[in-house]
């Protein structure tokens, strides 16, 4: 990792075009509607932690925090449903710390778990998040657009179900 520092905080929207260009940049979503909808829930719920450097946006997680109940139990769990790093900051440790820090406020949210998901032709990606502890649980075929493509889904377990 290179040396810089990474101030990690909640996303606002004062950063609302930051997120929008990293966005473009990173996803095949470029449609303002779709963009501003995602958007839409980080600003009102305050689920978006960006990493910055220098005052730039160069990684964000956007996120959901659900509830699941199996067993007639509830389990915290909590979804990624954005997770992006600045192309010139890739591959110097900004999506791992920023990462890492999601997992501490998972934790500190008593959350059983973490889910994302990713596209298949992702390696980079995929190669982190199993360097991190997700497993692979499934597999939502056809799930992007523009090109067609599965959506490989990942899980990190916080806490283990005692039995």
């Amino acid at each position: 990792m290179q040396n810089f520092e990474i101030k990690n905080k909640l996303l606002t929207q004062e950063n609302k075009n930051e997120i929008k260009v990293l966005w473009q940049n990173n996803f095949c979503d470029d449609d303002e509607k779709t963009i501003d909808c995602f958007l839409e829930n980080v600003f009102e719920n305050k689920k978006g932690v960006g990493a910055f450097i220098n005052n730039e946006l160069v990684a964000m997680v956007l996120f959901l925090n659900s509830k699941i109940i199996s067993k007639n139990k509830e389990f915290k769990s909590v979804y990624f449903y954005a997770v992006c790093t600045d192309e010139k900051y890739r591959k110097k440790g900004v999506a791992t710390a920023i990462i890492n820090k999601m997992i501490e406020y998972c934790i500190e949210h008593r959350a059983s778990f973490i889910t994302l998901e990713v596209r298949e032709s992702n390696t980079t990606a995929i190669s982190l998040y199993e360097k991190m502890g997700f497993e692979k649980v499934g597999v939502r075929k056809n799930f992007y657009s523009a090109p067609t493509e599965n959506a490989i889904l990942y899980t990190l377990q916080l806490k283990k179900e005692k039995k």
